[in-house]
This record gives structure tokens, sequence and C-alpha cells, in this order.
């Protein structure tokens, strides 16, 4: 930034050099009135500074002449000076000096140039005029413009307000006097008037009186500030410049109000998202869809044409097993996108908890809602999934609800869903699984539902019954055994058979309890029936497939040992073959830690599961339990025959014994005796009695 320094004074213009040094000040020197004016002539200039006393004139006629020049008659001018008497101030703001410095200061000299040039630095803005005084009028053009302000000049008030309909301004400049038509009072009333961010653009009045009752009335009017003629560049200057940074100002503040709104707007809609989507999937998440379900109940309307789906994915657990949870939310997310980009119009699809999807029809007739549940699932199963090279095929299990017909809540429509779904687990049903209460296998699941109170409420009060059925040697020189059963006592008294009260326990996780009930009596019958000097005789307790992953079922058989003093080497523990295969590694920890303590195996059911020989060789096994299923058909079916003949052959090889279970005649009882089998169990022998009885 060039400043044209004046000053006869070499010493002067060093200390000004070094004071510029490493700023954006570039010094150009003269020394005189008359070299200062052919470089004026030459050049423009951000800034003039004289000394008062030149060689050839005053600074003040230096200031005169630069006036009178159209290119610099605007340009800041400063006069530098170490006396400032009242009178050469006076002379010198009336020829247009822009400040006066004084020389003694020369320290500060940069820092009041830097002001000034805030000052006086281009400023951005368009501004209407209203002025019809054509002198007037090009004065404010000449002085704006040269401060790079756009101006428009009117000297009509109406064609002011149709040039502020039409076009943007920052600030308004007019007389409050014009020559005909609508006054400029009028004229600020009209501005004011309108409507929206127009209203508040500055309003700058010229008049040429100045009394109080004229203030009040233009600040009344909605006049931001005033100018009383004539009007001096500087002022003009001063007062636009004002306004203009406060209108900025305002206008920021608009903005800054109009974007809080926004910001608000989108952080109330973000909060919205969040509270009704799942962050993962981008469905709708548990607690939208329930709601939707309630509101669909309350309104009581068509019910018979809303239908819903709960879709579990079953291969979520293999993934994030394999991979880690970062591949699960992966699938989950691309689960997520396939589910929302095949639902018809107003359905509702949600994440309801880990793998399990909720779909929601809205007006679907229970006839094409199983059709649009089957494109859900086989838009989730149609693509495995591949992460980081490995892919796996996707499937699903679901259990859906057709109709909303006599539903009474959320709750009980979910309710019949998940009974649908843990029907279509439990029975491996590869469609989606209708409620229905006919359909037989969501009836059985209804039936373990109901009896679960009740199983509860038994192993809360004990209210089960040990049986013994008599286990009978077919071959000499052993002896006799006896099995212990379980049979649960109902609110009448009476037995219950094991298929009405089993299945709820082995569903819900029961059955550990029951089999440590089971244990701890069986022991202390044993322990009783030892202590009357009963003959050699040994035992099989049932042991279920959750209670072989119980790791402290063996610390409760030792501590029951310890109290009834029972000999574990006469005690045998029946495992099943699908108990081991589901958990192999618990299976052997448990196995091991029994055999510990004297106890011995059996593996039951022997021939109904998958690997059953391969069993034998990874199990310390002392005793199989030939399936009834072979035992009862072995006498009309030649393959249930040869598959207990080869049983046998397999325990003589390994020197394990056998027993058949189902014995339910006198010459099925003899073939097995022919056969080399060592015991049979079973009605012919011995129906299942009350152990109290035995003792």
């Amino acid at each position: 930034m060039d400043i044209l320094i004046v000053d006869h004074s070499r010493v002067f213009h060093e200390i000004v050099q070094q004071l510029f040094s490493g700023r954006d000040l570039r010094p150009v020197f003269a020394e005189t009135g008359a070299e200062a004016m052919k470089q004026l002539a030459a050049r423009e200039f951000a800034f003039i500074c004289s000394a008062q006393h030149l060689a050839d004139m005053s600074g003040i006629e230096l200031c005169r002449q630069v006036r009178n020049q159209a290119l610099t008659r605007y340009a800041p001018f400063i006069l530098f000076t170490a006396d400032k008497p009242l009178d050469m101030q006076q002379q010198a703001y009336a020829v247009g000096v822009t400040d006066i410095f004084n020389k003694l200061d020369l320290d500060q000299l940069v820092v009041f140039i830097q002001r000034l040039l805030a000052q006086h630095s281009p400023i951005q803005g368009r501004v209407l005029v209203v002025e019809d005084s054509e002198s007037q009028a090009a004065f404010y053009r000449e002085v704006l413009q040269s401060y790079g302000i756009e101006v428009v000049l009117t000297d009509d008030a109406e064609k002011a307000v149709a040039l502020f309909e039409q076009q943007h301004f920052d600030l308004v400049i007019t007389d409050i006097v014009l020559g005909s038509g609508m006054s400029g009072i009028a004229l600020c009333n009209q501005i004011r008037r309108m409507s929206g961010l127009c209203g508040e653009v500055p309003i700058l009045a010229t008049t040429a009186f100045d009394d109080i009752t004229r203030r009040i009335e233009l600040f009344y009017l909605g006049i931001n500030d005033y100018i009383i003629k004539p009007v001096a560049a500087e002022e003009l200057m001063a007062r636009t410049r004002n306004l203009l940074a406060h209108f900025r100002i305002v206008q920021q503040v608009h903005e800054a109000q109009r974007q809080a709104e926004t910001d608000r707007e989108v952080a109330y809609q973000e909060l919205a998202y969040q509270a009704t989507h799942d962050a993962l999937t981008r469905l709708y998440n548990r607690w939208y869809f329930e709601q939707t379900l309630e509101d669909v109940v309350a309104r009581n309307e068509a019910l018979d044409r809303h239908a819903m789906a709960l879709i579990d994915i079953a291969s979520l657990r293999v993934v994030n097993d394999a991979c880690g949870h970062e591949a699960g939310d992966a699938l989950l997310r691309e689960i997520g996108t396939r589910v929302a980009a095949c639902l018809p119009e107003g359905a509702l699809a949600a994440r309801l908890e880990g793998g399990r999807m909720g779909v929601f029809l809205r007006d679907c007739a229970p006839t094409q809602s199983t059709g649009v549940f089957d494109r859900v699932v086989q838009a989730i199963e149609q693509e495995p999934f591949t992460w980081q090279g490995r892919t796996f095929p996707l499937e699903t299990c679901s259990g859906a609800l057709a109709s909303f017909t006599g539903i009474r809540s959320a709750a009980e429509a979910v309710h019949r869903a998940e009974i649908a779904n843990t029907a279509a687990h439990a029975s491996g049903a590869i469609e989606v699984l209708l409620y229905s209460e006919s359909d037989v296998r969501i009836a059985l699941l209804q039936k373990e539902k109901e009896s679960l109170p009740e199983v509860l409420s038994a192993l809360e009060g004990g209210n089960f019954a040990l049986m013994i059925q008599r286990i009978e040697p077919l071959q000499s020189g052993i002896s006799h055994g006896f099995e212990f059963l379980c049979r649960m006592v109902d609110k009448a008294g009476k037995l219950m058979a094991p298929g009405e009260f089993l299945p709820a326990a082995e569903r819900y996780g029961l059955m550990p309890r029951l089999d440590r009930w089971v244990t701890h009596c069986a022991l202390q019958w044993i322990a009783a029936y030892q202590h009357k000097g009963a003959g050699p005789c040994f035992f099989t307790i049932n042991l279920s497939g959750q209670t072989m992953s119980d790791r402290t079922f063996d610390v409760f058989v030792r501590e029951a040992v310890a109290e009834t003093g029972v000999s574990p080497t006469d005690i045998y523990f029946e495992i099943t073959e699908t108990a081991v295969i589901a958990d192999p590694e618990a299976a052997r920890r448990l196995i091991n830690a029994l055999s510990t303590l004297g106890f011995r195996f059996v593996l039951d059911d022997f021939g109904s599961g998958t690997a059953s020989f391969g069993q034998l060789k990874n199990f310390p096994v002392a005793m199989l339990k030939i399936d009834g299923q072979f035992v009862r058909g072995m006498g009309a079916d030649p393959l249930d025959l040869a598959i207990v003949h080869s049983t046998c052959e397999v325990a003589r090889a390994l020197n394990l014994l056998t027993v058949a279970e189902f014995v339910e005649d006198e010459a099925t009882l003899n073939k097995l005796k022919d056969m080399g089998v060592n015991y049979a169990q079973g009605y012919a022998i011995h129906k299942p009695s009350l152990a109290a009885a035995e003792v």
C-alpha cells in the first residue's frame, strides 16, 4: 500500500522508513508541495501525509490543491505538525484535511495510519440515493463511489419505492424535502411498512433544518441517522460507514437466528429420528414398532387387514462367532438395506433386538400378507453375506400373524407372532409359519407355555415324585438295577406324565434345577436302600443336555455324596447322544469330573443319533441303552432287528454292558436274551412305581 510522505527533512524520511519496515506500508517521499503534486498526478496513493511547513507552500495549501483535483478530491490527507493552534486547525479542516498528527508522537504513526485506513477502506454496499438536486446527487455519487460503494440515484420518492421493492439495497439516503410528489418523510414511512428484511434497511436522512422537534420526528419515523446540510464528504462517509456496519451486524444477527432455527429443526429431526430408528440398520426401532401396533389396535378399524411377522436372522450368531461383532453389525446393516428395498408402500420394518426383525403390513389382505412376508425372507436369503473373503449363506426363521382380528393389544399381537416364530424354530420350518391355534406345532408350544407356571411352582415347592423302574438281568452272574424317573404332582395330587411337563422345562432352561432335585433325592433313596441291607444292585440317574453345560453340577454331586454317604461305584449317570453332540467339550469335562468321584456313565437312546459309534470312542461309557424304537419294532422289522444285533456286537467288542429299553412282551424279551443283551427294561418287566414305596 503506497503512502505519499511530504517533508523536507531527510532524517524524518529515515524514521518513517524504519517505522513502515516489515509492514504493508510503502512510503514514497516528496520534499516540496510541487513535487508532491507531480507524484499525485503520476500514480495513486492510499494516503497523503504532509508536514505543515514546506519549502514552497504550507501543508494546508497543499491540501487545498489536492482537493481541487478530481482524482484526489476524497483521498485521506494527514497534516504533520508539532503545534496545533486553534486557528490553524480550523483552516486545515476547512480545506479538507482528514486529521492532524503531532510530529512529536512518531512512534504512534503506524497505529494512527492503520486506524485511518480502516476508517477509509473501500466499503462494499449498495446505496439508494433520493435527491432532487442534481449537484447534490452528483456529490453523493462521487463521494460514495470513491469508496467502492455502488450507487443508484433517483430524484423521485415514488420511483424510489419501486426500486426498493425490486432490488436489494444496504442503505437509503434521502432528502426530507423533495421538490414534488411524495415527500422524503412519506418515503421513510413506506420503507418501514415493508415487511421482511427490507424493513430493516437503515435510512440516512439529509435536512437543512436542525431543531429538536424535527429530530424527534425523524427518529419516530424510524430514520437511523441524519445529516444537516450542507453535507461534508467526511461526515457523509462516517455516517454511511457506521450505518452499513450496523446493517451488516443486523443481517448477521438475523442470519445467525435463522441458522439457529434451522439447526434446532435439524437437531429436533435428528433426535426424533434417533428416538424412532435403530442406529445400526436404519430401520425403525422396537419402541416405534410397538407404538404403531398400539395405535392400530386402539383405532379398532379393519383389524382383519393388518398383519405382522417376526423374522429371526439365524445366521447372525454364526457370523459373530466366526468373524466377530464387526462383521455381525455389517450383516445387520446389509439386511436392513435389503428389507427396506423390498417393502411395499405403507409397510413398516423394524429391528426389535439382536437379529430379530419385525415387519408390519397395513391394509393388506391375509391372502396377500403371506406373499409379502415370503418376499422379505427371500430378499434376506437370496444372496449370501461376504466378509473379508468368507461367504456365509443366510438363513431365517419366521413366525407371522396374518390378521389382527381379536387382538386387544400390541403385546398380544407380538406374543402370537412370537409363538409362531418359536414353533417355527422348534419344528425347523423353512417357510413363514402363520399363527393358527389349529396348527399342531403351535398348539404344542401353547401347551408348553401354559404348563410353565405350574412347572416353576413345582420346582419352588418340590412338588415332584421320585419313581423307579427295575432293570432286569437277562444273563447269569449279573445283578439287577433301578432307573430313577420323575413325575410332577399336579394341584389335585395326581402324577403327570413326563410329556406333560418335561417339554416346558427343557424349552425354558429349567432342566438343571430338575436334574439336581432328582439326583439329590435319588442319592438319599440309594443311601436308605443300601442301609437296609439290600443285595447287590446298580442305579441309573438321567442327566439332561442342559445339565451337561452346568459347570457347578459336579460340585453339587460331590456335596450330595458327602451328605448321603453313598458309594458312587454302583451309580450310573445316563446321558444322551444329543446332549453329547450339542456341547462335546462341556460333556467331556463333566464326565471326567464325575468319573473321578467313581460314577460311571450310560449312553442312553443309543442308535437314535447321527454319530452313535463315534461317541463310543470319544467318551468313557460303561453301558449302552439300545433305543426303544428299535427294540419295540425288532419283532416285525428286520432293519430294527439288525440294528439291535449290531449294537450288541459292538458292545461285546468294547466290553460294554447293554440294556434294551421298551421291552413290552415275552417274545421280545426272549429274543434279546438269545442275542446276548445283558439287561432289559420295560412294562413287560416292571412298570415305574413310587420310589418311596420300595424302600
